[in-house]
């Protein structure tokens, strides 16, 4: 399986910060939550269950990249990270772009 990690390398980090992962979409999907310090993921789009982390040694650090594991072509889009702190709010985004592996036999020419 692959996996990704979608990098947002500084946000301004403060006490108590909270992170929202969200793929846009038509109905915006949830991809990850943290707050309390602690995942939230009581609203989690169902797609992505089990599939996310947060990197949580570092988030105290400004790191608050999203790992995404067994990453499907379903998976490509525009996501936004959306943390705030104390210091104030800030959101980011990233495209992520799947390439797709086709099953061989899909590409064999049949020669009758």
């Amino acid at each position: 399986t692959s996996t990704c990690s979608l990098t947002i390398f500084q946000y301004t980090s403060g006490a108590d910060p909270v992170i929202h992962w969200i793929k846009e979409t038509a109905g915006d999907l949830q991809v990850h939550s943290f707050y309390f310090n602690q995942d939230q993921l009581r609203l989690q789009n169902q797609s992505f269950r089990n599939r996310t982390s947060l990197f949580k040694d570092q988030i105290s650090r400004g790191n608050a990249s999203l790992q995404l594991t067994g990453v499907e072509v379903q998976d490509q889009g525009r996501y936004r990270c959306y943390t705030n702190t104390i210091r104030g709010e800030e959101s980011s985004f990233i495209n992520l772009k799947v390439d797709g592996m086709r099953d061989t036999q899909e590409i064999q020419e049949r020669n009758e």
